[in-house]
Parts: structure tokens; sequence; C-alpha cells
């Protein structure tokens, strides 16, 4: 990478002169007045001339790491920070109150939002994660006899007192809460047949009844499931995520039995389902995927959430064979956090060497996810693979595979070189979602190859995965 120093506008104004008139829509990455391009061989005007935006995050100088919250859109024309906005719903109402704390008579300043059945409650109106979510189903809200301008509220589980600065705002908070509380699935939603179905859930069709909007809702039995802390993470990551190739989150709501999660309805089916049929894909379609996904993986990581289960069954599409409509699901192993995670998890075939080396790890372990995607999208068949999960893990760890003939013969270099740099033991060498992005097998999309080249095999690890899908449910395939 190469720095140019432009003069932009303080403050991040959307239409600086120096990045719209000076850059032209190159892709780069800018920190403050100083904006980062690729430093490759080809004009850069030609390398980008077919990309409509690139979404990139800003990067810290020294370190190279992800800092900000935000990220940026760059257009042909100008370039747009993305302004942090909670996903909102129609009922969304929020507030700062006082909270009492749990035992205690301290009391502390928190920002609450009310969504669908749902109360949420902040550090303050900038955070982006909520700290906490109350379920209000069923629950009861009154007036405290013991503090003023507090209203207690008692769900199945615990006791809330939160306390206005007046009698006229306890009000509005009761009466919206109250709203929310009454709530159910069934009075915006018609639930109709079964479209999916897995160990703890199931996936039905639902009919908005306002709109006639079809959407998928997934029904949890919280009777038979004891993962209450991965599903809540779900449902928070994909309330703080708004991304074009992340699942979109309509709605949630909660009963004394079960979690409804209304989510857009994607009937293309799953990346894996077409690898499966086509065998592999050609250069071009990859690089287009890979584009989609990576830019939402680099969304994630600016919020600092890092996936950690990124393979080609939670890769779906909207609309069948339509690269465009490609959307990153099942956020149930994710985790909101900047680096120095600890647990193991994630699908064998796809785990980072440092999580099977029980080494602290961050947002690196997504991007040698993607490395695999990357790599199966265009052979078929993983790098790394073997019946016997102790001798899997080794290759893993070595970081040793290879590109076998006749599969890999006509696979481009630039193709193999962006491999390289993604399946690289060391997680500091491995290239980040911003320098994936940069790759010329990413920008020079359309030299690349539209040819499947000889006609390949369906793997037997493609038949075995298959076969596996059936009966084990994706999000209990952990390590």
């Amino acid at each position: 990478m190469i720095g140019i120093r432009f003069h932009t506008s303080p403050g991040g104004d959307t239409s600086p002169g120096g990045v719209e008139n000076g850059i032209n829509g190159i892709p780069v990455i800018i920190e403050d007045n100083i904006i980062y391009i690729a430093d490759y061989d080809k004009p850069l005007e030609e390398n980008i001339l077919h990309m409509d935006r690139i979404i990139i995050p800003f990067l810290n100088k020294i370190s190279n790491k992800i800092h900000s919250f935000e990220d940026v859109i760059i257009t042909r024309k100008k370039y747009i920070k993305r302004v942090r906005d909670y996903k909102l719903g129609s009922n969304d109402f929020s507030f700062y109150s006082e909270a009492l704390l749990k035992g205690g008579k301290l009391w502390k300043p928190k920002f609450f939002k009310i969504h669908d059945n749902f109360l949420l409650y902040f550090k303050d109106d900038s955070a982006y994660n909520p700290e906490g979510v109350i379920p209000l189903e069923n629950s009861i809200i009154t007036l405290s006899q013991e503090y003023q301008n507090c209203l207690e509220l008692e769900t199945h589980t615990r006791r809330y007192h939160l306390r206005a600065n007046n009698k006229d705002d306890i009000v509005i908070h009761m009466k919206k809460i109250q709203e929310a509380s009454v709530l159910t699935i069934n009075s915006l939603y018609k639930i109709q047949e079964t479209i999916g179905q897995g160990t703890f859930a199931k996936v039905k069709r639902g009919i908005e009844r306002s709109t006639n909007k079809e959407f998928a809702i997934k029904i949890i039995n919280k009777d038979s499931v004891d993962q209450r802390e991965s599903i809540m993470t779900e449902i928070t990551i994909l309330k703080n995520v708004s991304h074009p190739n992340i699942m979109k989150l309509h709605h949630v709501f909660e009963s004394t039995h079960r979690i409804y999660i209304i989510t857009e309805l994607l009937e293309g089916g799953e990346l894996f389902d077409l690898i499966s049929v086509r065998g592999s894909l050609t250069e071009a379609e990859t690089s287009k995927i890979m584009t989609k996904v990576v830019q939402a993986v680099a969304h994630l990581h600016t919020k600092n959430i890092c996936h950690r289960d990124l393979k080609p069954e939670n890769i779906l599409l909207g609309i069948k064979g339509d690269f465009d409509s490609i959307r990153i699901s099942d956020f149930g192993l994710s985790k909101i956090s900047e680096d120095n995670l600890k647990t193991a998890c994630g699908t064998p075939s796809y785990v980072a060497p440092e999580i099977l080396g029980g080494l602290p790890y961050g947002f690196e372990v997504d991007m040698w996810s993607c490395g695999v995607i990357l790599y199966v999208l265009l052979c078929g068949f993983p790098p790394f693979y073997s019946n016997n999960d102790a001798d899997l893990y080794t290759q893993i760890q070595s970081g040793i595979y290879s590109f076998p003939s006749p599969y890999w013969d006509n696979i481009s270099p630039i193709a193999k070189d962006l491999i390289q740099r993604l399946l690289v033991v060391d997680p500091s060498k491995r290239l980040t979602s911003v320098q994936f992005l940069l790759h010329p097998f990413i920008i020079n999309y359309r030299s690349l190859s539209f040819n499947m080249g000889i006609k390949r095999e369906l793997s037997s690890y493609l038949v075995t995965q298959k076969k596996l899908k059936k009966i084990v449910d994706n999000k209990l395939e952990r390590i």
C-alpha cells in the first residue's frame, strides 16, 4: 500500500472536493486526511471502472487493524461516512431513564429502546450494542409505591425499576412499554407452511398482515434448547448490522415457550447447494461472490463482530443463481469483541489454525475461512480434508496444502495468489478484509476467465457434507 495525502474536509463531510475530484472514484482507504490506494501495475482507473461502489472501513495507520465503528462507501463520485444506526421497527420508542441496579440502591442512567416486544438498554444513545435485552410479553408494568416517578417492570425472570425525571415522562414510558408487552406474533403475521427444519428450530413462511409481504419466521422452542445466550447474541448482532449482503432482521418476538425471529425470505438456496450442483464456479463468478461476502465481513469487523463460522452453507441467495442477492447468515457462533477471543468453535474444514492451537484470536479467523471458501468455489473441494478430525487439524495447523492437477491447471496465478495470502498460519500476515477487497483478483473482475475449464467431478467431500447436512444442524458443527 502507498499513502497519498489529500486535503479532505474535516468532520467527515459527505462530498469533500479532494476525494471527489482528486481520485475520481478509485478504491481507497481514508484516514483523517490521508488516503491510501492499492499499488498495482495496472492503472487504477481501469481496475475499478466496473465497480459501482466498495465498502471499506477506516484503518489504524500504525497497527493496520480496524479501530473505527464506521465504514466508508466509495462510489465514483464521493465517499459517504455511514451513520451509526440501530435497526428500527414500527413501534420503536427510545428514552433516557435511571435504572436501579440489581441487588442494590444505586441508580444509574441508561438509554432504553423499545423494539417489537423487547426493551433494550444501552450505556448511552451513542452505543452500538445493548447491554441487555428485556422480553416484555406477559410482563406486569405498574407505578412504584416505593419510589417517586418510577415504574416497576416485572417479567417472568426478574423485576426492574425505571425512574424518570417527572410524572409526565413516566406516564409516557409506561404507555409505550405496555403497548409493546401485548404485541404477539399472531397479531402481526399469518404463519404458514414449514420451509426449513433444524434440530432445535423450524422455519416457516410468514405473511405480514399489514403489508402482505412474505418473510421467513424461525421458531425456536426454548424448552428444548439450552443455547439462549447464543440465540440472543445472534439477535443482537442482526439488530445492529445493516448491509445489503447480510441477512436482514425484520422482527423478533418472545413468548413463554418460544422465540420467533422474522427475517427476509431468501429462496435462492445455499451457496453450498450451488457448488454441489455445479461442482465449481468460474473465476469471474467467484470474484463477484467473494466481493459481496468480504464487503459484508468488513462491515461486521468495523462493528467489532467476528462471525466465526463462515462457510458456503451459511451464505444464502435471495434469488436462485443471482450473486447480487448473496446474504451472510447464521450468527449463532458470532461474538462482539475486538480481539483475544478464546472459545474453540467453528466448522472443522473452515476453522483457522490459531483456534485449533488454543490461542487468543481475532477477526483474522474470518479471513482464513474466506480463503477456504474461495478455494472451494474454484475447485469444488477444500484445501484441507480428511475423514479423521485429528489428521484434518494437523493439516490446518501446518498450513500445508496444494493446488492439485488437473483441477487447478486452468486457474489463474492471481486467484492462487489471493488464496496464498489468506491461508497463512500466522494471523498477523494474513490479509485483512480491506486488503482482500483491494487485491487484483477482486478489482480486475472483468478480466477474469468466464470459462469453467475442465469438467469437474462432484468430489467425495461435497457428497459427504451433503449427507451430513441432512442429519446434523449446521449450528452444532463445533470443534
